[in-house]
């Protein structure tokens, strides 16, 4: 395997960085491009690492989310969807998962190292737990036409049935890898997958050797391995045959599809964006910050310049919307003794322009189902999706039945067939064909 442990990022100067912020991504006309110096690479590692710029105005739609955001509304799914599925997944010996928290691919459902198509049907168990070869504490997954590549303490090759493929990296120690601190990893095309470290997207080819870097965070003169984890929860989303890659720093939506990564939409925040320094800033200080105000010492001013600014944690994409998940933010309430501010949602309607927030942290209102209410965690096609324990479906269906309320006859039936302790429903609400104006 290829050597990789002399590529560097240099350190810029505080004008670097002073130029970079001056120039908002959805503001002005310049655009400044950024360089970033690289030292010299070994022999066997002959990949650049290139910037990817600020995108101009040209091309790149802009959504009005701050004006969203401080218009925020109850909303029906009957605004913009018009009916109801329920996919159970199937329970058997070896399928069962423990968390609701799962990751809608492309072709796969993913969850608890167990892969599920999109029937239900039970595929695979992805590697073993463990330290020795292919075995691996797995946080996440990325799959492409021929393999499975799973994420923890190191990057571990498998087959398509879930068995170890004899190749694995780890990349964790600093000294010997330039992708420390990784976040998160996906496909990237057909035969190659990509991990995004904070500041750098790193492409990997099926050999587990980089191909391409790419840097998406401009220079910073504070840059720690431990950038603030609190800012984002899912950098990847799937979408047909590519994959979103939503950047904190300028708030752009990417495409990522054969290792390349182009601009398709820029998040408007306004006056309402995260500070940049408190995004890539050290951790250390956001936590004295924490403690300072905890203790009722001088020194939060993080808060006061943080509080209640938008927080965009996941972006998912159907033929018709944009789906978001977002917050207002308020970094370690618990430890001030205040409230934690929900998850939202809001809808982007790619035809007609329109953004609309959702007011709550429950989502819709439910007035095609029997939820109540429903908050998305994904998207597949043309439905939104989040994933439900049984027995939480068979109380809300007894409830509304309890007081006279009709409840849809195939999700009666599809509960008639399974147990409350077998693995996750998929609530799936079908979406309405939108016309452009």
């Amino acid at each position: 395997m290829k050597s990789i442990k002399n590529l560097k990022l240099t350190r810029p100067s505080k004008a670097e960085v002073s130029k970079w912020e001056v120039v908002r991504l959805y503001g002005g006309k310049a655009f400044p491009i950024l360089c970033l110096a690289l030292v010299s690479l070994l022999a066997s590692c002959s990949h650049k690492t290139t910037i990817v710029k600020p995108a101009a105005r040209k091309g790149i739609v802009s959504i009005p989310f701050a004006e969203a955001a401080d218009k925020v509304r109850p909303a029906k799914l009957s605004e913009i969807a018009d009916s109801v599925a329920y996919l159970p997944l199937e329970t058997c010996d070896s399928s069962f998962i423990r968390s609701t928290y799962l990751d809608f691919m492309n072709r796969y459902i993913y969850g608890d190292r167990k892969v599920f198509n999109w029937k239900g049907k039970y595929l695979c168990t992805i590697g073993h737990s463990g330290q020795g070869p292919g075995e691996d504490g797995i946080r996440m997954i990325a799959i492409t036409d021929d393999a499975f590549y799973s994420l923890g303490d190191k990057l571990v090759k498998y087959d398509t049935t879930g068995v170890y493929a004899g190749l694995e990296t780890r990349y964790m120690n600093e000294y010997e890898s330039p992708v420390v601190c990784p976040l998160e990893v996906t496909n990237a095309g057909n035969k190659h997958i990509a991990i995004f470290t904070g500041d750098t997207l790193y492409f990997f080819n099926s050999d587990l050797n980089i191909v391409k870097a790419e840097r998406v965070v401009p220079p910073w003169p504070e840059r720690t391995m431990e950038l603030n984890r609190q800012i984002v929860r899912d950098y990847f989303t799937d979408y047909d045959d590519s994959v979103l890659f939503y950047n904190y720093a300028n708030d752009t939506i990417y495409r990522l599809l054969d290792n390349s990564v182009s601009p398709r939409w820029v998040m408007d925040l306004g006056k309402e964006k995260l500070p940049l320094k408190y995004v890539l800033g050290d951790e250390n200080r956001i936590f004295i910050a924490t403690f300072n105000a905890y203790e009722g010492r001088p020194g939060a001013d993080y808060y006061k310049l943080t509080d209640n600014k938008i927080h965009v944690h996941a972006v998912y994409e159907t033929p018709d919307f944009l789906i978001i998940e977002w917050r207002r933010f308020r970094d370690y309430a618990e430890l001030r003794h205040l409230a934690p501010l929900p998850y939202q949602t809001a809808y982007y309607n790619k035809r007609t322009g329109q953004c609309v927030a959702v007011k709550g942290g429950d989502g819709f209102i439910d007035d095609l189902g029997v939820l109540g209410h429903f908050r998305p965690l994904g998207t597949h096609g043309d439905y939104m999706i989040r994933a439900y324990w049984p027995f939480e479906l068979r109380k809300d269906a007894d409830s509304l039945q309890h007081i006279g309320k009709t409840v849809d006859p195939h999700l009666v039936q599809m509960l008639d067939t399974i147990h409350d302790d077998s693995n996750p429903v998929l609530v799936m609400v079908h979406l309405k064909m939108q016309k452009k104006l």
